[in-house]
């Protein structure tokens, strides 16, 4: 019957429909991770921080690679910042229950970092503690890099007295050499992939028996006549 000699050659259009499809994915998603990472492979993720708290970023944002991280906080011109660097434990036990901005996260749909808003009160960081195992400071502006030797650890980031700072921006930037070779690596599969599934979808446009099922008896009729 012609319905059932025809199924084969839906089935094998369906796969490449298919295969059509998961190419053009990996090819944008390759595409578009490349335009982000850059030759060098490097990630920026961005967040403004809630006013009026003092900001800690936790381990699970800045020992989530093996990589250096390198934080970068902005504030109004001439305002003085301080970053500093501690052990988990000693970073909670420092701003307590006072309102702070928790940084635990990084989505890359967005390239934005994921904060949370708790506590509650003035919060006073006592930046002269010999808890810190790096600090730095700044106007305007306030970089530290993360090495992982001490991970785990907090990041703490305040005005220069230990109040909170109004940050205009956060930014938290890591590179790693081959997420860039990765993502071409998924764009060249997807382009492959996209264009196996094109071809074979044009073979069958022209061939529409190609697939290895029997063809109606009206072709081979036709075929008959004409010989």
């Amino acid at each position: 019957m012609p319905v059932l000699a025809s199924v084969p050659v839906l089935a094998k259009r369906a796969l490449l429909a298919a295969l059509t499809a998961v190419g053009l994915v990996l090819l944008v998603l390759g595409l578009w991770l490349t335009a982000h990472l850059g030759l060098s492979g490097t990630a920026t993720f961005t967040t403004k921080p809630a006013s009026g708290s003092v900001v800690v970023l936790e381990p699970s944002v800045l020992n989530r690679v093996d990589e250096p991280v390198t934080v970068t906080a902005k504030a109004g011109q001439g305002a003085r910042l301080w970053a500093g660097l501690a052990s988990p434990s000693d970073a909670k036990a420092i701003v307590g229950d006072a309102a702070h901005t928790s940084v635990t996260g990084a989505q890359v749909n967005g390239w934005s970092l994921t904060t949370k808003r708790a506590g509650a009160g003035d919060a006073r960081t006592a930046t002269g503690a010999d808890v810190w195992h790096a600090t730095r400071s700044g106007t305007g502006s306030v970089r530290i890099t993360v090495h992982q030797s001490d991970a785990p650890e907090s990041l703490v980031i305040a005005s220069a007295d230990g109040a909170p700072a109004a940050l205009s921006s956060l930014t938290l930037t890591v590179q790693h050499s081959t997420w860039v070779f990765q993502s071409l690596l998924c764009a060249l599969v997807g382009l492959l992939a996209a264009a196996a599934g094109i071809g074979g979808l044009w073979q069958l446009r022209r061939h529409p028996w190609s697939g290895g099922g029997a063809r109606p008896d009206s072709d081979r009729d036709s075929e008959e006549v004409a010989a």
